[in-house]
């Protein structure tokens, strides 16, 4: 057996209760309705976008690259909850939550003044 060697230390490991204290957040999804909740997140293939659904029945569209909300869509027939981006980037998919059931948004995303939104109702 080799000896270990002095350069190659284990680093020291630290609780997360005593690291987690010096956390800040850095942005805040404020688009929502007061007192409204953020339900599910998810990015695009490329990272450029991010979707949230909140339990206010929207769904956000944030440009990660500028920093910034670029649409409030609403889904309110149906609800909306862990919305995921498609294989394409301008399609979201994601649950209903007052049907059993899925919708589908096409967006255009790369719109820089919007972004222009097609609902499609897969009932």
């Amino acid at each position: 057996m080799a000896a270990a060697n002095p350069l190659h230390r284990q680093p020291e490991s630290t609780k997360l209760s005593e690291t987690i204290t010096r956390y800040r957040p850095s942005k805040a999804f404020s688009n929502f309705a007061q007192g409204a909740e953020v339900t599910s997140l998810d990015f695009d293939d490329t990272g450029e976008f991010c979707i949230a659904t909140g339990d206010d029945e929207t769904l956000q569209l944030y440009d990660c690259k500028l920093g910034k909300h670029s649409k409030t869509l609403y889904s309110k027939k149906y609800g909306c909850h862990l919305a995921r981006f498609t294989h394409l980037q301008s399609n979201v998919i994601y649950a209903s939550t007052k049907e059993n059931g899925m919708e589908y948004f096409a967006i255009t995303a790369h719109c820089p003044q919007g972004v222009q939104d097609n609902v499609h109702d897969n009932n």
